[in-house]
């Protein structure tokens, strides 16, 4: 155990949250597989590599981590077995294929392919976050318009008139929803905070309620073909990087199943795993299944009997990725109107609950 990992196991747990709250940007480790692929093609040893690499790095946590890397390194051990310190930055499937290339001699481009695969995850997730800033931005604006109309201006509206009886149906309601926000705001806020609390321990310790979401995802139009196409693209991506990386075919769907947040995405991959065990190929393994595509199965047929399965699954995975960017772009395209529709029927409702007595106090003024 090294002098890093000692520190980060006598942390506290604020300490610990502290640290990883610190932890560098995805960006930043992309870039450091990329330089050193570049600095190992250069012709530079490994612990040369890392000390140019822990000179231009700014970031103090990534600096302690190559820093850690270089003093394992200096004592004789393997990078992807010094990376295992820090699982918490280094994925699982980076340290396996980088261990496997450094066993076989592969190692420049295995680090230009970890560095290649980091961005286009993060140009996917970042299309993901695009795609679901726009409803939540508007959520918030709308809650925040409500808020102060239910709060000021409806009050304001009420005061005009001698009864409250007197007001239209819809202001009533409006006035009462006003009412309970100010009563029970605090109660309102701890409730919200306590459910999405609640949810992510849920989703994390407690098996069938993360499988009864899982499942309602996958049943969902449109958001199933997002979710399918999604997991295509990564078995297809892993798949075929492991076979380059020449990382056994079980180990490699071992490694599959662990990243696979989905549960029956991950149970599936580990089925296929025992059938691979028992000298069923991966494509027989894979037939019959409704959670990958036939097409990627045949492909999948069609590159073991050709013995050239990692370069039919990495243009399939190529395939998967532009199908992806189309299914994102569909879901936005629904988003839209129906936040548009939910935004509309709200305001519609605060707009009459204002208006409606605001007419009837001109026409009692204009009979005057």
């Amino acid at each position: 155990m090294t002098d890093i990992q000692k520190k980060i196991n006598k942390m506290s747990w604020f300490e610990k949250t502290y640290t990883n709250m610190q932890k560098p940007w995805l960006d930043t480790k992309t870039n450091f597989f990329r330089l050193l692929s570049l600095s190992q093609k250069a012709g530079l040893g490994m612990r040369d590599a890392l000390l140019a690499l822990q000179k231009s790095e700014k970031n103090i946590v990534m600096r302690s981590i190559i820093e850690d890397l270089i003093q394992q390194i200096s004592q004789g051990t393997m990078l992807g077995q010094a990376m295992g310190n820090h699982a918490y930055f280094f994925s699982l499937e980076e340290r396996e294929m980088i261990a496997s290339a450094e066993s076989i001699g592969t190692l420049p481009d295995t680090l230009d392919r970890v560095a290649l695969d980091l961005e286009e995850h993060q140009a996917i997730m970042r299309k993901i976050k695009e795609t679901m800033t726009y409803p939540i931005v508007l959520i918030v604006i709308t809650v925040l318009a409500v808020i102060v109309l239910l709060r000021f201006v409806i009050p304001t509206i009420v005061g005009l008139f001698p009864s409250v009886d007197d007001l239209p149906a819809v202001t009533r309601l409006m006035l009462r929803a006003s009412d309970f926000l100010w009563s029970y705001w605090s109660v309102i806020f701890v409730v919200g905070a306590a459910v999405l609390i609640a949810n992510n321990v849920l989703l994390k310790r407690v098996l069938p309620y993360k499988m009864f979401w899982d499942g309602i995802f996958l049943k969902t139009p449109i958001v199933s073909d997002m979710i399918k196409t999604f997991h295509m693209y990564r078995f297809a991506k892993f798949f075929s990087d492991f076979y380059k990386a020449w990382v056994s075919p079980i180990i490699a769907l071992d490694h599959i199943g662990t990243i696979f947040n989905n549960f029956f995405y991950k149970r599936k991959v580990w089925e296929i795993r025992k059938n691979l065990e028992g000298w069923f190929s991966l494509s027989e393994s894979l037939d019959g299944s409704s959670l990958f595509d036939p097409l990627l199965i045949q492909i999948i047929d069609v590159g073991e009997t050709t013995g050239n399965i990692d370069a039919v699954l990495g243009r399939a995975s190529s395939f998967y990725k532009d199908q992806l960017d189309t299914s994102i772009t569909q879901v936005m395209k629904l988003i839209e109107p129906i936040m548009m529709v939910f935004v509309a029927a709200i305001i519609g409702i605060i707009v009459a609950s204002i208006f409606l007595p605001m007419a009837d106090l001109l026409e009692v003024i204009g009979n005057m």
